[in-house]
């Protein structure tokens, strides 16, 4: 594992409406250009509108894993900005805010532009001084205009902006902020992070772009989904692109209709999706098992929040892990997929269409807000071949034979078999509903013992992933959003001679539990660490195998696990 490489840490905030989000987009993709690795996390109210926003931008010459909290650089859109986060700024921090903010003078570290005077002598509106700030920034940062000049162009393109004025006077405003006075803040950054040439090709992606291009790239026929915060962008994008891609996106009544007509087209020979957040998927839990009695391929993406009910709905939490390997009444085999960036969100959707069309299950994909809403460098993304289904016996078919693999041949509507039937209701090879005990046993077996045939595909898919030393005697365990900040606290550690491994779970239902046993037996120190309040991982360790792990790192306030707290905890 590297180890680290100097961080830069620009915070944006301010009152929704004042640009902050596409702010700190225009910034991130401007510095990716110029060879940087960038990560963006924001926060954000559940107010239809107004209150207070901010994005936090860590940029780097390697791969950024975690946003780095102690700010270098504080945009400041209003007074309140300062007032929450003059706190964060690190020993050689700088913050800029308008100079109508009189107050904030009498601090240190504060420095007064007039933002708002920039604006106006270009002719802009007050809702442009975000240019202003942004042009200040990057010359503070030393970088080239031409990198957030065209980069202002793309983002306004983006957003269908036709009016090429409206473009070219937000890059007027951009410009005057960065060719504005700026010999009263010092250039105190001796550590600013050097750019990396083979990181200009690259891109930036968040989870749910992400998850959309995985599946479009796995051959998505079908989308279907009511707009849920933090899995809405999913279906924005598909509903974009899928013109383009020949995707029936749909946007129905509620979830238990878009699971429902999710698991029709399936029926149909649609490889077909739907996505929510842990309120929707509560509201698709009957129909979950409809698809599990059926053997009807599904994939349900559930970008967590946290609950109870409504909860936090613009919060980040891992607290659906249990309602994902037990919703829905009796006993059904069902895959649970979890990836950890946007490079696994990517190459997972592509997995879960697959995994749901050879096994006939339903593969339930596990994000959260952090991940979702979190915008990353990404190079490469990886394809993955899709499966299609096999060729039908035509004449010795039946809908649920028994077979060795214990995957039945699956028919759609207008192949030419014989008839059959299908039901919600246990039912024998041909789907006709019976009662039989020594069929249903068999029905049963049948169902659940496909994960076996799973089990034995290690080679095509990982399961879970150990990373850092193999020697180390402290193991780190987590599943989803919390990898990037356990390999970023693993980078520290090794920087100071503790050494750790991390064992990560990428498909959490089945695994190799015998296996993952035989790994936990090899640590003097097991340290769960997830986003909840229970330990929902460690719970299922337990049940799986008997181990508990008394060592845990626990965070449910709605807010994602922090660097530090992992490294107060280990020193502990």
């Amino acid at each position: 594992m590297n180890q680290p490489l100097p961080q830069f840490s620009i915070r944006i905030a301010g009152n929704a409406g004042q640009g902050i989000m596409s702010s700190a987009v225009i910034l991130s993709k401007a510095l990716v250009k110029t060879g940087l690795y960038v990560l963006t996390s924001s926060e954000y109210p559940s107010l239809i509108r107004g209150g207070h926003n901010y994005a936090t931008i860590t940029f780097s010459s390697q791969k950024v894993l975690a946003p780095k909290n102690k700010l270098d650089l504080l945009l400041a859109f209003d007074q309140e900005a300062i007032e929450k986060h003059y706190k964060n700024l690190g020993k050689e921090g700088t913050a800029l805010v308008d100079i109508t903010n009189k107050g904030d003078q009498k601090k240190q570290k504060i420095y007064t532009i007039s933002f708002q005077k920039i604006t106006q002598e270009q002719g802009g509106l007050p809702i442009m001084e975000n240019m202003a700030y942004l042009g200040t920034a990057f010359k503070i940062l030393n970088l080239p205009f031409q990198f957030l000049n065209s980069m202002i162009a793309n983002i306004f393109q983006e957003k269908k902006h036709k009016d090429p004025r409206i473009i070219e006077l937000n890059q007027k405003i951009a410009k005057a902020g960065y060719d504005y006075d700026l010999s009263k803040v010092k250039n105190q950054y001796s550590q600013f992070p050097q750019s990396n040439k083979s990181a200009q090709s690259f891109t930036l992606l968040n989870g749910n772009t992400a998850i959309a291009q995985g599946l479009i790239a796995g051959k998505l026929n079908f989308y279907s989904a009511y707009p849920m915060t933090p899995a809405s962008e999913i279906l924005h994008y598909l509903a974009q692109e899928g013109l383009k891609k020949k995707i029936i996106v749909i946007q129905p009544e509620d979830e238990i209709a878009s699971i429902n007509m999710a698991i029709g087209a399936s029926f149909a020979g649609a490889r077909s999706a739907t996505g929510t957040s842990g309120g929707g998927f509560s509201l698709m839990v009957e129909a979950l098992g409809l698809a599990g009695c059926t053997e009807t391929p599904v994939v349900i993406i559930n970008c967590q929040r946290p609950g109870p009910s409504t909860g936090l709905p613009t919060r980040t939490e891992q607290g659906d892990l249990q309602s994902a390997l037990y919703a829905s009444q009796g006993e059904f085999p069902r895959i649970v997929l979890a990836p950890g960036d946007a490079e696994e969100c990517y190459e997972y959707a592509q997995h879960a269409l697959n995994l749901a069309e050879i096994y006939q299950t339903s593969v339930i994909m596990l994000s959260d807000k952090y991940l979702a809403d979190n915008l990353e460098t990404v190079g490469q993304l990886k394809n993955i071949p899709p499966i299609m289904r096999q060729n039908i016996n035509q004449k010795n078919y039946h809908r649920y034979a028994f077979t060795q693999n214990h995957i039945s041949p699956r028919a759609i509507p207008g192949d030419n078999v014989p008839v059959f039937t299908i039901t919600s209701n246990e039912h024998n090879e041909n789907g006709d509903i019976m009662e039989d005990k020594i069929l249903r046993i068999k029905m049963m077996q049948k169902r659940m013992k496909k994960m076996q045939t799973l089990l034995k595909q290690e080679n095509k898919i990982k399961f879970y992933k150990l990373h850092g030393n193999k020697l180390a005697k402290i193991l780190l365990i987590g599943w989803g959003s919390t990898k990037g900040v356990i390999l970023e606290a693993m980078r520290e550690l090794k920087a100071r001679n503790i050494q750790t491994q991390f064992l990560q779970f990428l498909i959490i239902e089945p695994n190799y539990w015998e296996k993952i046993q035989k790994i936990l037996k090899k640590y003097s120190r097991l340290i769960l660490i997830e986003n909840n309040f229970s330990g929902q991982l460690g719970n299922l360790i337990c049940e799986k195998i008997g181990i508990e792990i008394q060592e845990k790192i626990l965070r449910y306030d709605g807010r994602p696990i922090e660097v530090s707290e992992i490294l107060k905890n280990i020193k502990k």
